[in-house]
């Protein structure tokens, strides 16, 4: 093959490419149930199994996967009536929040939703372990605290550090970690970059 045919051929790959990702992002939807009863607005939070082997024990709001054919909204109402219980036509869509990155893979596409207090909450028993409600008059009043994750990064034996200047390569990246401790419970991670975000809106 010509030099030039290969620069033909990498012009049509380019142009049927059109710069999509050559890692595709998974994409999730998550719920933020606001349970509203007695006048007050309370937060509903799942525990997560502790067998699971994803997070497990760790505290995080009803949602998963959006399967083929679903849009996002659908799909986060699924995993709440899958999880906790509550039927689609018990819940308020209130609006979305923007799309949060979990690890490098993933994008979680938040929702905010009112559910009423005739709403029964009852926990599947498989992915979630027990359910839990934060008073967001509660949230309103505390700061987040703050804390950092820091990673560090190295390479594999088998590369050629020989290459490198000095024969030596190491990262460390940190990022800011927020945190909220309610009674015995730790929401931290994804769900308190979701809370921050409502607060904000909120204030």
């Amino acid at each position: 093959m010509s030099q030039q045919n290969y620069i033909d051929k990498l012009r049509r790959a380019l142009e049927a490419d059109g710069g999509s990702l050559a890692f595709p992002f998974v994409r999730s939807a998550v719920i933020v149930p606001l349970l509203i009863r007695d006048g007050t607005v309370e937060i509903v939070f799942e525990l997560r199994s502790r067998h699971l082997r994803r997070s497990p024990g760790e505290v995080g709001f009803p949602g998963g996967r959006i399967e083929a054919g679903e849009n996002p909204w659908q799909a986060a109402l699924r995993e709440l009536e899958e999880e906790l219980g509550v039927p689609g036509d018990q819940v308020e869509y209130l609006g979305q929040l923007p799309e949060q990155q979990r690890r490098r893979n993933e994008l979680v596409v938040p929702f905010v939703a009112g559910i009423g207090s005739d709403a029964v909450l009852q926990p599947d028993g498989i992915e979630v372990e027990e359910v839990f409600t934060l008073p967001l008059d509660h949230l309103l009043g505390n700061e987040m605290r703050q804390a950092r994750i820091v990673e560090r990064h190295t390479l594999s034996e088998d590369f050629p550090l020989s290459y490198l200047p000095g024969g030596v390569w190491n990262r460390t990246e940190s990022r800011t970690l927020y945190y909220l401790i309610y009674r015995d419970y730790l929401i931290w991670g994804l769900s308190a970059n979701i809370l921050r975000r409502l607060v904000q809106l909120i204030r």
